[in-house]
């Protein structure tokens, strides 16, 4: 039996997590995972590994961890991947993805690329607010909102 049991860190391993991130998930959801004590450790069960996966399908979805949690109130947890998959595919449905176009997608800086523009602005070592730190990197990449008329 113990060999099917899994670290907090292993399990965020398998699922393809980093151990900061899945320990984040865990924490946030921890009511809805199973876990198995032994040796006085909390571990995780090859069930729990399923559940973790299916979280993170929700949130490669689009889905926020609040999001899944009123999912996972209404709806349960799943009790296998066929379950599984008709929630991702109803969620799939109606997650609405309001003003989004994928022509222009490519042209929105990643944060990598944000990343040199803003040490760079920060290096003075002022405090600025987030406005103004926005503002900056929106005047650097010369990016503007596009407003859509009714």
């Amino acid at each position: 039996m113990t060999n099917n049991l899994l670290t907090k860190t292993k399990m965020s391993e398998l699922v393809g997590w980093s151990e900061a991130n899945g320990r984040r998930w865990v924490k946030n959801l921890k009511e809805y995972i199973p876990t198995v004590t032994s040796q006085n450790r909390i571990m995780y069960t090859m069930e729990s590994l399923r559940i973790m996966k299916f979280f993170k399908r929700l949130n490669e979805v689009g889905l926020t961890i609040p999001e899944i949690k009123q999912i996972l109130s209404k709806e349960g947890l799943p009790k296998d991947e066929l379950e599984e998959q008709k929630i991702i595919e109803q969620c799939k449905a109606t997650r609405e993805f309001k003003n989004y176009n994928e022509e222009i997608k490519d042209t929105i800086p990643s944060t990598g690329e944000m990343m040199i523009p803003y040490l760079k602005l920060i290096r003075d070592g002022k405090a600025y607010t987030a406005s103004e730190i926005t503002e900056k990197l929106v005047e650097y990449f010369k990016l503007r909102a596009k407003t859509n008329k009714i």
